[in-house]
């Protein structure tokens, strides 16, 4: 998504399970993370489950093209 956006939200459907998804992008030379319900980790991937549950996730991801 474009630099100038701080950020963005989307609801991703996995099965039978729903993913409400905040991008942002990090401002610096950070690595990726993300927290996702009570867990949390380094990169920007995310093992999705496919529990019927409803997840909150926010990925904090370095933007590639600042360089």
């Amino acid at each position: 998504f474009p630099t100038s956006w701080p950020s963005i939200q989307l609801t991703y459907r996995y099965g039978r399970s729903e993913y409400r998804i905040t991008l942002f992008q990090l401002a610096d030379d950070s690595p990726s993370w993300w927290k996702s319900d009570d867990l949390q980790g380094t990169g920007n991937t995310l093992k999705l489950a496919d529990d019927g549950k409803i997840h909150s996730v926010e990925m904090h991801i370095r933007n590639q093209l600042q360089k």
